[in-house]
């Protein structure tokens, strides 16, 4: 077909369709045109290599995965060291669903070409089906080649971190921290990476450095989850003041000053900070915390809360069960068991095997109601749950009692003291 007649065909020739039956798009119609007209005045100029490259063009914009390759292949033959024709290849084996072949095509590619952004694009598909170890691989070639390039080892640090090799993850970011002028990000990241470990001496000191090194309010943030996490509360909330005076508008920071100031007992101030967040942003999830706090205050404000909460069509189950489960808790303490057995039971048809909280306080309502071999019911379904899920055998203990099985009951006190101690031991 000679170049005038295909133009005048595809220019005049009417109801031109994608693949989903559209209208084409007129850039793209265009954009097919041209890559098409190219071939063609290649191919009448014999220039092979032109003209294969704009076939390949032209069948990646039509999806012609197969025919791409088979041109690229023909290429590589007269060009074996053009990097971008590797990754070309590989990105159409990945398109075909071939991963395999991609990585292949580009780990070859890196032996002949030696071009550090072939690997890179090698790690990228790794990264895309999470396979760290190969990232690790791939980041070490990079590494050998150069040995100051100091993002490879940030990253290869990242891979680590992901398969739980923290040991190896410092290691890399210490090396950094050695080499780079830029040390209070390597300091911080090295930081989150103690805090993982639950090494949280070395991750205070390594926060600490990093915010006199670059005063960034990141650096603080994190180091008072550190201090919330070893119960530091204290010094949680001076941290986070910090912050606010310079982020005054950030709900984040109010709600976790106000989580600190709950675990304090500083209840009204807990309150305060919530109700602070939620006027910034109207997000049921301060809702849903600052009904935890009420829970120990007032039961009429708190099942307000979670009421308002569940009124958000947008919440996601998980708190919706978590609210459902609050609420009945509260209606429990104020003995409206009716109440509180419809959201006890529809937080367990949302979420049945995952949280034992539903299940107690179901337990506490038989209980109260002297059904106790219900309470039993319920409350060993919990610790079938989580075996650790100490409030689940404090109220099966009242029942033991009730019954006169004291010999359990002490069994059940046993088991709160291991897993009290090995918690205390842990922290």
């Amino acid at each position: 077909m000679k170049i005038e007649e295909f133009e005048a065909k595809e220019r005049t020739e009417p109801s031109a369709q994608n693949e989903y039956g559209n209208q084409f798009n007129v850039n793209e119609l265009v954009q097919r045109i041209d890559f098409k007209i190219a071939e063609l005045e290649a191919m009448e100029r014999d220039d092979s290599f032109v003209g294969l490259y704009a076939k390949i063009q032209y069948d990646l914009s039509e999806k012609q995965y197969d025919s791409a390759i088979a041109s690229l292949n023909a290429l590589l033959s007269e060009k074996p060291k053009e990097a971008v024709l590797y990754k070309m290849l590989s990105d159409c084996y990945y398109s075909l669903g071939d991963k395999l072949s991609a990585i292949e095509t580009l780990t070859n590619a890196f032996e002949i070409t030696e071009d550090e952004s072939i690997l890179e694009k090698a790690i990228s598909i790794h990264q895309l089906n999470s396979d760290h170890e190969k990232m690790i691989v791939e980041y070490s070639k990079l590494i050998e080649r150069n040995n100051h390039a100091v993002v490879f080892y940030m990253k290869r640090a990242d891979a680590y971190v992901e398969l739980g090799k923290y040991e190896e993850a410092i290691s890399d970011i210490s090396y950094v921290i050695m080499i780079s002028p830029n040390k209070s990000a390597a300091l911080f990241k090295r930081g989150l990476i103690y805090s993982k470990s639950k090494d949280y001496t070395r991750a205070i000191d390594d926060y600490t450095d990093a915010y006199e090194l670059d005063a960034v309010s990141t650096y603080l943030f994190e180091r008072s989850k550190v201090f919330l996490s070893i119960k530091k509360y204290e010094s949680a909330i001076e941290d986070i003041s910090t912050i606010i005076k310079e982020s005054p508008n950030s709900p984040v920071l109010y709600s976790q000053r106000g989580e600190t100031y709950y675990q304090l007992g500083e209840y009204q101030k807990a309150i305060n900070d919530y109700t602070k967040a939620y006027e910034l942003k109207p997000d049921p999830y301060y809702l849903l915390n600052r009904g935890f706090v009420y829970c120990d205050v007032n039961y009429d404000s708190a099942i307000k809360d979670f009421s308002s909460a569940l009124s958000d069509a947008n919440l996601p189950d998980e708190l919706r069960s978590t609210c459902l489960n609050n609420r009945g808790y509260c209606y429990v303490k104020k003995m409206d068991f009716d109440a509180a057995l419809s959201d006890l039971h529809e937080a367990i048809n949302i979420d049945e095997e995952d949280d034992p909280a539903p299940y107690k306080n179901l337990g506490v309502v038989m209980f109260e109601q002297e059904d106790f071999p219900k309470a039993l019911e319920y409350l060993n379904k919990a610790i079938e749950i989580d075996v650790k899920y100490v409030p689940a055998y404090i109220e099966r203990v009242k029942i033991y009692e009730a019954l006169g099985e004291y010999a359990n009951a002490q069994d059940d006190r046993n088991k709160i003291g291991d897993i009290e101690k090995n918690a205390n031991g842990s922290a």
